[in-house]
């Protein structure tokens, strides 16, 4: 865990103020809001030493939270800002190869198309990994995952998030899923090396 000085909300207030003329892009940024998300993780981790197993579980769904939250508006925003992307996603998305938009629908509502395409987006399950990244590879021509290691990391990191979110931390034996520091920066470590990827390769999308 890295060493913590003042909580995401205040260092947000900080930085907003240095950068007051781009303060709603900075809000509304992805990787920006990965950022402040998981600062905040690290603070409530590095300042709480509680015996409650609970603590834990709860920061290890957080880490999920905020790269299912990243994953989700950094894909929408880009679909729903470029045509192109959207025609890719749709072109090279083989689940909705059978869909069909009715043409009265069309005619109702000329947005039609564009809205169907972000119902489906806010739909995915984005803790699915393997799913979006097919859907990342459809629309930008890129995986999710930096390397063998994070995704193997991330993948075996999923059970146990299931566990946590629906089983209030046990197995389908009644086994108590036991989560450490090492397993939460191990966890911290794997999502910043996706985000940061997937940032990387963004930016060196054709435009």
């Amino acid at each position: 865990m890295r060493a913590i000085e003042k909580p995401a909300d205040e260092l947000l207030q900080d930085f907003a103020k240095a950068t007051a003329d781009h303060k709603q892009e900075l809000i509304r940024d992805p990787a920006t809001i990965f950022k402040f998300a998981t600062y905040d993780i690290d603070y409530i981790a590095s300042e709480l030493e509680s015996p409650i197993r609970a603590l834990n579980r709860m920061l290890f769904v957080q880490y999920f939270s905020a790269m299912e939250a990243y994953l989700s508006d950094r894909l929408i925003k880009v679909v729903m800002d470029e045509t192109a992307i959207m025609s890719a996603l749709v072109k090279n998305n083989k689940e909705w190869s059978g869909e069909k938009i009715p043409v009265t629908e069309l005619a109702a509502n000329p947005a039609a198309y564009r809205d169907w395409v972000l119902t489906r987006l806010r739909e995915l399950p984005y803790h699915n990994f393997v799913k979006i990244d097919n859907y990342y590879r459809g629309a930008l021509g890129f995986t999710i995952f930096p390397n063998k290691q994070v995704k193997a990391t991330l993948m075996a990191f999923l059970p146990v998030r299931h566990d946590c979110v629906h089983r209030y931390g046990y197995d389908h034996e009644g086994q108590e899923r036991s989560i450490s520091k090492d397993d939460l920066a191990e966890l911290e470590t794997a999502a910043e090396a996706m985000v940061e990827h997937i940032e990387a390769a963004f930016a060196q999308r054709p435009t």
